[in-house]
């Protein structure tokens, strides 16, 4: 067998103006869509990278000054975050020493322990999405102007003193 011949290709032939009308029409519209398209994307990319530089920086968004110092956000969930945990040890400490005495506690107190502990953990969880308690950032702005007046009179505080406080020497 040998080998087939193939078919010359035709030169193309021209298109109608009814074609050639219909073939513009087509592209004009790839080319809208393509712009539309490509418009979308940077809009969803320009949100996205607005929503990351907004949630980097809400942290150190400014919420207050103290005798011209900086309280940002991040300064009040931390001492948020400490006075919960600071509440939610209490309510344990109290109820172990309840248990240690030997006191029987009705159903209505256990119950108001469980509600108590299950209220400062929910809190702990949530301090990012909670409003500003206004007792905590008070206590916050008193021990700013404690710390900004022990600076003035050069009053400092060396880690180790802060170590042997928190845990007293066992030996003495």
């Amino acid at each position: 067998m040998g080998k087939k011949k193939t078919a010359l290709a035709r030169p193309p032939r021209r298109m109608t103006k009814k074609e050639r009308s219909r073939w513009q029409r087509e592209r004009r519209i790839q080319r809208n869509l393509l712009i539309i398209l490509a418009a979308v994307g940077l809009i969803a990319i320009g949100v996205l990278i607005y929503g990351i530089v907004a949630e980097m920086n809400y942290p150190n968004q400014v919420i207050a000054r103290v005798n011209g110092e900086e309280v940002r956000l991040r300064d009040y969930w931390t001492a948020r975050r400490l006075e919960l945990i600071s509440q939610w040890q209490q309510v344990q400490w109290q109820f172990n020493l309840y248990q240690t005495l030997g006191i029987t506690l009705t159903e209505q107190q256990l119950e108001q322990f469980r509600q108590d502990t299950r209220n400062a953990l929910l809190s702990l969880a949530q301090v990012r999405r909670e409003p500003v308690d206004e007792v905590t950032l008070q206590k916050l702005f008193q021990d700013r102007v404690i710390l900004q007046g022990a600076r003035e009179l050069g009053i400092e505080v060396a880690a180790e003193e802060v170590d042997a406080w928190i845990v007293p020497d066992q030996s003495a």
